[in-house]
């Protein structure tokens, strides 16, 4: 059985590193987006606070969350 925690680095190959690479670009269009939403809360008549919307700002925090370990398994996909 291999160690499933590689306590010794193995160099990938080009094209599992053009894997790696495409899944973190992609990701970080991902990641750019999700900082665009906007989550300034809204008076009742619509304008806007200066305060965060905390229901939106957890949502995209836990997107952000879930986007990095999406991208953590992908590679280890690619690198296992």
């Amino acid at each position: 059985m291999t160690n499933p925690f590689r306590p010794e680095y193995r160099q990938l190959s080009e094209t599992e590193q053009e894997q790696v690479d495409q899944i973190q670009d992609k990701a970080y269009v991902l990641y750019l987006e999700l900082g665009r939403i906007d989550t300034v809360a809204l008076t009742p008549a619509g304008e806007r606070y200066r305060h965060v919307d905390p229901v939106k700002g957890r949502y995209v925090a836990l997107a952000e969350t879930a986007l990095e370990e999406a991208v953590m398994w992908a590679t280890k996909a690619v690198t296992t």
